[in-house]
């Protein structure tokens, strides 16, 4: 059997057909590598922003339950707030019936007072006559200074003055009306 001459082109052949197969898993080995490398950085990164999450929720919690200590307490303040509106309050509607009481007195003495003096008038001014309408006169006197001492104390107690000048002032006059002539108030 003749023997066949050995080419060189069976290892060249042999050789180049090997390249790109090495070439292909030297690249898969590569993008292998790449992608584990890139799947540990998403890991590391996906924990470290859970871990951010987990410190900014418990830090949220916290602001959370501060707030909500802090409604506590201005709920607190402000229903001890009312609470001690409600007594003024009722404090100032207190002595404003007392206002209202000492003016109503003040009306009765002013009309005793001028039933006297007219019976002293129509009794010809007798001593006794004289007497008891100078008494109901020290009596309206004593009266209208009552109302005034009370009307300045209610407007001194409050705790806003101007509030309940309006009131203060209304009653005053209904009192001037009856104090004109036997308290001089100027």
């Amino acid at each position: 059997m003749p023997q066949q001459p050995v080419t060189e082109e069976e290892p060249a052949a042999k050789g180049k057909s090997a390249m790109p197969w090495m070439l292909a898993t030297v690249v898969a080995a590569a993008l292998a590598i790449g992608a584990a490398a890139w799947g540990f950085t998403q890991k590391s990164d996906a924990q470290n922003a859970a871990q951010t999450s987990q410190a900014d929720i418990a830090s949220l919690q916290a602001q959370i339950d501060e707030g909500k200590k802090q409604d506590e307490a201005l709920q607190q303040q402000l229903d001890a707030a009312k609470a001690q509106y409600q007594k003024v309050e009722e404090r100032y509607q207190t002595k404003k019936k007392d206002l209202q009481n000492q003016t109503a007195q003040l009306d009765d003495l002013e009309k005793q007072y001028n039933q006297a003096r007219q019976d002293a008038q129509a009794k010809a001014a007798t001593a006794k006559d004289q007497l008891q309408a100078a008494q109901s006169k020290a009596e309206l006197a004593t009266k209208c200074a009552q109302v005034i001492a009370s009307g300045m104390r209610v407007i001194y107690d409050a705790d806003d003055p101007s509030q309940v000048m309006d009131d203060v002032v209304k009653e005053m006059e209904k009192a001037s009306a009856s104090c004109d002539g036997v308290v001089s108030t100027g």
